[in-house]
């Protein structure tokens, strides 16, 4: 299990490059990439991808469905972040951060771990919340690393002739990349 961990960690570590990110929800955050050698990153919908932010935490990688369509130039994920999610809320945090203000946030989350244990819940603080004057989030040169992408069983929904799709909160952003497939597909004559 150990060595399966090792090789898929060296194997797919691409790095890519942040081109934009946005709260469309209170508590969602949407992060829009491209891979920084230049080359298309090739999936499917509904399949998903680990991310990492070593700026946030070197070793840990999170999964998340990828929620672009596999026509669009850049990939998308989805991120509920809420306070009690470290390091879904570091890396909000981190794309929060004030122009100028450098936030470390791997100490940001070693001082929540030390809080969490005099308090039971955190709320977040005034200036953790997004601009209202627009929904994009100040984005510095933040290296993330991608280790993907994984099928699941979704990818096949374009075999059937008819389909239904079921989902609430942030478990849409399959449905999300499928939608998007099926729009494209119908706006080119592809379906």
């Amino acid at each position: 299990l150990i060595i399966d961990k090792l090789i898929g960690r060296l194997r797919g570590r691409e790095q890519v490059e942040m081109v934009a990110a946005s709260m469309p929800a209170k508590d969602v955050l949407h992060i829009t990439m491209r891979p920084t050698n230049g080359r298309r990153f090739k999936f499917q919908s509904g399949q998903y991808l680990f991310l990492n932010c070593p700026e946030v935490s070197k070793t840990e990688w999170h999964p998340f469905t990828i929620s672009s369509s596999p026509w669009e130039q850049t990939f998308s994920v989805h991120i509920k972040c809420l306070p009690h999610m470290d390091w879904a809320y570091g890396i909000r945090k981190l794309l929060l951060a004030k122009d100028g203000a450098k936030l470390d946030a791997r100490k940001s989350l070693e001082d929540k771990f030390a809080q969490s244990n005099l308090a039971a819940s955190i709320a977040p603080a005034a200036n953790d919340r997004p601009s209202k004057s627009n929904g994009t989030l100040q984005i510095g040169r933040h290296r993330l690393y991608v280790d993907g992408p994984y099928g699941t069983s979704s990818e096949k929904v374009f075999h059937f002739e008819v389909m239904m799709l079921v989902a609430a909160g942030v478990g849409v952003t399959p449905f999300a990349s499928i939608l998007k497939t099926l729009a494209f597909q119908a706006k080119n004559g592809v379906l």
